[in-house]
């Protein structure tokens, strides 16, 4: 049936219009005419939101999502939009908040108790994530984003065998499905995240097979080509993606969005020249990485620092490692790779009194890790090494 008042074509043909990629002039002229008549309608007001978050203004999307809740004060999508936005600038009690709020407006709804509980991971409060996660689970048993979000809890603990299990069981269900490809994405950004390398080239190689048209593709690509030893085939597919986001990406986005996407083309470099022996070349691009990828939030730039700190510990460069890992716990002080680099680093640095303490908190970080946990033998090493350092 045709709609015979113009301002309701016109929503209609918006929303149409966001479902295609080349339609956003279109539907960006369509904005401006709706904007001008009813700016106070929630198509219109959501429809900006969207736009700002796909430029990367996290400014304009945040004012837009809460001038949303202006015009209705139960619009529960906002609060779980505005909550990521708060996360967004370090504001980790304000995320909480707000994330709770949308709980509150939606008990029934998994993915508000999933929202809850990936804002509280944000700042290591595992044990009240776990439980969000549970409640989502309850609601909606195959809820995946829920499953992964569980396993990275486990992961982060130390339990990986655990964490692994999970992952495998959820990717098994979802073979095949219209969401395997959601679900891949966040395997390998959990993979990247934790850095394990075989995992992720076991999922990036199933993405790669199943959607090899995707953007994403092309990233997981210089990963494996990488981890392969293919160096130079990894530098021109890095080089060719870089190019195609400033061609294609760039015209969109605003300066913070684009100092990020430089932070992703630093972090590549750094990984081949980790894996070309490079350590010092390695170093300077993951500098860079955290430096253009400063627009992010700070529990999103510990994947960035962790890294950086390595290498600077295996430099030698113990003082500036430490620094990393400390900023690191600043946001999440259960991050057990930043733990392992203080109490490294202090124990280098002879800082035997701060080493002991450091110890003490990364072995209840570890209280329940899988006895073969990397970590576990790391600092029983170090505390050996500290006892003979104190004993002399």
């Amino acid at each position: 049936m045709s709609l015979k008042d113009e301002n309701e074509r016109l929503l209609v043909q918006v929303r149409v219009a966001g479902f295609h990629d080349e339609e956003y002039a279109r539907r960006d002229s369509l904005l401006g005419i709706l904007d001008e008549r009813i700016p106070d309608n929630l198509i219109v007001l959501v429809t900006k939101a969207y736009q700002a978050e796909y430029r990367g203004d996290r400014r304009q999307a945040e004012a837009l999502w809460r001038r949303i809740l202006e015009v209705n004060p139960n619009f529960a999508h906002a609060y779980n939009t505005l909550g990521y936005a708060a996360a967004m600038r370090g504001s980790y009690d304000e995320a909480v908040g707000l994330l709770q709020k949308y709980t509150y407006l939606a008990p029934d709804v998994a993915n508000a108790h999933d929202s809850l509980g990936e804002i509280l991971t944000f700042t290591g409060q595992y044990e009240e994530a776990e439980q969000e996660f549970r409640k989502a689970l309850e609601l909606q048993s195959d809820f995946y984003a829920s499953l992964v979000n569980l396993a990275r809890i486990y992961i982060a603990l130390g339990r990986v065998e655990k964490g692994l299990e999970i992952m495998r069981k959820t990717g098994e269900s979802l073979e095949g499905s219209d969401v395997e490809l959601r679900y891949l994405y966040l395997a390998t950004q959990t993979y990247i995240s934790y850095w394990m390398p075989a995992e992720l080239e076991q999922v990036a190689r199933r993405f790669i097979q199943l959607y090899p048209d995707e953007g994403y593709s092309a990233s997981l690509r210089i990963f494996l080509t990488t981890f392969n030893g293919e160096f130079e085939t990894a530098k021109a597919l890095a080089d060719s993606l870089v190019t195609s986001w400033h061609k294609e990406r760039f015209p969109r986005l605003t300066e913070p969005a684009k100092s990020v996407y430089e932070s992703f083309a630093d972090r590549f470099a750094a990984l081949i020249a980790s894996y070309e022996g490079r350590p010092e070349a390695a170093a300077a691009a993951w500098e860079q990485a955290v430096n253009h990828a400063a627009p992010l939030a700070p529990h999103e730039l510990i994947a960035y620092r962790v890294p950086y700190a390595w290498t600077l510990a295996e430099l030698g460069r113990n003082l500036d490692a430490l620094v990393q890992a400390q900023e690191v716990l600043q946001t999440n002080p259960r991050v057990i790779s930043a733990l392992v680099i203080q109490a490294q680093t202090l124990l280098a640095l002879n800082e035997l009194e701060k080493a002991a303490k450091a110890l003490e908190v990364l072995e209840k970080a570890l209280a329940v890790a899988d006895p073969d946990y990397p970590p576990v033998g790391q600092t029983k090493a170090l505390k050996k090494k500290l006892a003979s350092r104190m004993g002399s």
